[in-house]
């Protein structure tokens, strides 16, 4: 018996520094390390499925502790919502074998419509109609970002074959610009490169992941393009460097951003500034320039006694936000 459990505790003893053996050479883990060498080291250690998981970002009426477990997500998305919600989401990714934070991600379309209390710019489009070159300069200042090391980029909507323009996405944005960071697709909208809609999804997925979008924003629909995706690159439709380069280009944000030495959200600091008092004063001039006159309806006349508002955008605060 006393041999019996002398051999447990020897095995037992084994366990325990094997294990803190394979911690101490976790060189992605230790802050210490250059940023070139964490992002090989956890490269290395990495599945396909898990790498592919880090391409992915799903919507967060999706996401529960157990998703970002199980299917190694990298990222999720929406508007305003509650600390103690993106803790748990995060606690799921922290559980896994690896321990690969997810990004969390706001999609401001104009400003966080999502968020109450949030500034709310007009849209592009009425933007345009300002016609003022000062505010043109405000908005563009596309290539400074990118020298000072912006981290993401979303790319437009198929109207302009964003998702599948290789030469303005990897030989213009990567190539020539240097961007280093990663680039993201708009909501659902690699579904739009062809009509109708999400026709053939294998394809769609081959020509925006080959154009050099890194991570995709699939909403609700991240079992099957992670299958998909999973099936091209054993297929060897796209060659795992494609993968490995987007892969990289997440995990070195992730790491620039901290993300892996303090993945929780704690610090509060910053709310008090939502919607500041100048953000606000902005944005209502520019709202205000932004106005269209169709047909001298505006101003009103004092005897008009209903307004007709329509159609569906009439009773939807977000929709006329702009969301």
């Amino acid at each position: 018996m006393a041999i019996l459990s002398l051999r447990v505790f020897m095995i037992m003893v084994i366990c325990c520094c094997a294990t803190f053996a394979e911690s101490m050479t976790m060189k992605y883990k230790d802050p210490t390390q250059p940023l070139r060498l964490r992002i090989n080291d956890l490269m290395l250690r990495m599945t396909l499925e898990e790498k592919i998981g880090q391409m992915t970002q799903i919507d967060r009426e999706v996401a529960t502790r157990d998703v970002m477990k199980d299917y190694f997500i990298g990222s999720v998305k929406t508007g305003g919502t509650s600390f103690n919600m993106v803790n748990e989401l995060q606690k799921g990714s922290l559980s896994t074998r690896l321990g690969i934070p997810m990004m969390y991600g706001n999609n401001d379309v104009n400003g966080n419509s999502n968020a109450y209390g949030a500034t709310i710019f007009p849209q592009n489009i009425a933007l345009e109609v300002t016609r003022d070159p000062e505010l043109k300069k405000a908005g563009a200042p596309y290539y400074e970002a990118i020298r000072k090391g912006v981290a993401t980029i979303k790319v437009s909507y198929p109207s302009r074959n964003g998702h599948k323009n290789k030469e303005l996405i990897t030989e213009l944005l990567k190539d020539k610009l240097k961007f280093r960071g990663f680039v993201i697709s708009d909501f659902m909208s690699i579904d739009m490169i062809t009509g109708p809609a999400h026709a053939s999804y294998a394809y769609l997925i081959e020509q925006s992941v080959g154009a050099g979008v890194d991570m995709i924003m699939v909403g609700n629909n991240y079992k099957e393009f992670i299958d998909g995706l999973t099936s091209l690159v054993k297929n060897k439709v796209i060659p795992m460097r494609q993968i490995n380069d987007a892969v990289r280009r997440i995990l070195r944000v992730k790491f620039i951003l901290g993300l892996f030495e303090n993945p929780l959200n704690t610090d509060l600091s910053n709310v008090e500034n939502l919607g500041e008092l100048v953000e606000r004063q902005n944005q209502q001039d520019m709202a205000m320039q932004a106005m269209c006159i169709d047909q001298s309806m505006i101003p009103l006349r004092k005897r008009t006694a209903r307004i007709l508002a329509a159609p569906t955008h009439a009773d939807n605060n977000g929709n006329q936000c702009g969301r």
